[in-house]
Formats: structure tokens, sequence, C-alpha cells
């Protein structure tokens, strides 16, 4: 998770830690420099198939306009499948699949979730 903890020597090391954050979301969305996906909220565990049908749902209005663009992706491994792959080419959507991995100075979206995660602690302090 990236979370680090610092023990002082002289306590004993804890056996068991229970996180205090309840409650997650997870979406899907795409941004270029003048608009953006629908967002997709996402449900459980992700696999080649629910990928693609994020990426359908969160496009279907899109596809048109965003021709001549490429879509870079934070790299996982189920957008690297033939099926994946094959939406992708039928929906002549051009990939940037040599983008460093996990590189959010270059990924516009990261910027957009750090800026809502500071409106949302700013504007409720008390959601999680």
């Amino acid at each position: 998770s990236g979370v680090v903890y610092w023990i002082p020597a002289t306590l004993s090391r804890p056996t068991h830690f229970q996180s205090q954050i309840q409650f997650r979301v997870v979406i899907f969305e795409a941004i270029w420099f003048d608009g953006r996906s629908n967002l997709v909220f996402i449900h459980g565990r992700t696999n080649t198939r629910t990928y693609v049908g994020y990426l359908q749902a969160a496009f279907r209005s899109y596809l048109r306009q965003l021709s001549g663009y490429y879509f870079i992706h934070d790299r996982p491994t189920w957008a690297h499948t033939v099926l994946a792959h094959d939406w992708s080419r039928r929906k002549r959507i051009r990939c940037m699949d040599n983008f460093p991995a996990v590189s959010p100075d270059l990924n516009a979206i990261e910027s957009v979730w750090s800026w809502m995660n500071r409106y949302i602690q700013r504007n409720h302090p008390n959601s999680q």
C-alpha cells in the first residue's frame, strides 16, 4: 500500500494491523485536453473481460471524437491481453504500450485523482 510505519526500537512489533479506512471507491475514467470520459464505478475484482467492459462504458459516446489520440493507461496486466488489444484495434484506439509503468508525473489522470482527494479532504474532512 506504500505506507511506512515507524516503530520505536523500545516497543514490541505489532502482530496485527487493522486499517481504519472502512470504505473504498474504485473508479475508471479517462481525460483528454478538452474533456473526459464517463465515470465507471468498479465493483469487485477486475479481469480482462471486466476491463474491456469498463473501456466500453467509459468511451461509449466518445470514440469518434478521440480518433487520433493515444490512450495511456497505468499498465494493469489485464490491459495487455489479446482480448483487450483486439477491442482497442476494433475501436481504432491507439495505445502507448511503451509508456513507463507507475509514472504519475507523465500520466495526467494522476493529477486529477490527487486534486479530487485534496478537494474531498478539505470539504468533507470526516469522510474516508
